[in-house]
């Protein structure tokens, strides 16, 4: 009798439930820094430019020491990076000098005279977080410290 293999038989395969996607989101909590207070939520896989200038996806205008584009965030399987995009005053992340670093959730970012603590939701894909109460989603940041229209 000659063998078959497994895959030239013609058997139902059972199927597995779809499994939804882990995606994690970003809080920065402003610590220290002209808007202290202020949390910003980046939603997974959501890459942004931070800085000084309008032209940042996530403005910080009242802080003279953070460059007009200073960092990035990006994500890839790994995780969410933050990037240091040449600053003149650079990046540091828990009190290291970084050009490139995997976040971790409680990570402290020091940019100019800015402390960002870093806070990671896991959720799955089918989830929708519902806003932290005094969270914003990606936002301008006026000169007054109130977020732009």
């Amino acid at each position: 009798m000659p063998c078959l293999l497994l895959d030239q038989l013609d058997l139902p395969v059972a199927k597995k439930p779809p499994v939804a996607e882990k995606l994690i989101d970003v809080t920065l909590q402003v610590q220290l820094g002209p808007l202290s207070g202020k949390k910003i939520r980046v939603p997974a896989r959501h890459s942004v430019k931070v800085g000084r200038s309008s032209q940042s996806d996530i403005a910080f205008a009242n802080d003279a020491y953070i460059s007009r584009i200073h960092f990035s965030l990006d994500w890839d399987d790994t995780g969410c990076w933050i990037n240091d995009l040449n600053s003149r005053h650079g990046t540091s992340v828990n009190g290291k000098k970084v050009r490139k670093s995997l976040l971790r959730d409680g990570d402290t970012i020091r940019v100019g005279l800015t402390v960002l603590v870093v806070r990671l939701h896991a959720h799955d894909s089918a989830t929708a977080i519902g806003d932290e109460e005094g969270t914003s989603a990606i936002q301008k940041c006026s000169q007054s410290g109130q977020a732009a229209a």
